[in-house]
């Protein structure tokens, strides 16, 4: 908790460890206490959540899919609409997305665009990613 606590504003914290050795039990537990310890502010300030907690899901081929793990947490921070954070370009340009809109391939970088947003209007103490 001190690690959390007391680091500067964007500062990775990485926990290391064999397997079964209390990773996830030591995430859920620092999701407990920041819970517990904000229930004051959250009563008051219904746009700020204590704290952002996501698996990262390893691939079954390839390269890890950014798009995939920025949708987990927009869900997991209950963000509306999803599916739907990606903008659209102009007339004339190929791509997916609702019928007479076009949209941009690069979809990972709008995902992620619409969690650092999200971050920022949510405030989260911290942002713990499990890696699975």
């Amino acid at each position: 908790m001190a690690a959390i606590r007391e680091s500067a504003p964007n500062t990775l914290v990485m926990v290391f460890g064999p397997t079964g050795v209390g990773k996830t039990t030591l995430r859920t537990r620092i999701e407990q206490i920041l819970v517990q310890a904000m229930a004051g502010e959250l009563a008051t300030d219904r746009t700020t959540i204590p704290v952002v907690s996501v698996s990262a899901v390893a691939p079954i081929f390839g390269s890890f899919n950014w798009s995939d793990h920025f949708k987990r947490v927009l869900s997991q921070i209950e963000e509306p609409l999803v599916n739907y954070k990606r903008l659209p370009l102009a007339d004339g340009m190929h791509g997916t997305g609702l019928p007479g809109q076009v949209f941009r391939s690069d979809v990972g970088a709008e995902y992620r665009y619409a969690v650092e947003q999200a971050l920022r209007f949510r405030r989260p103490v911290a942002v713990l990613i499990d890696e699975a």
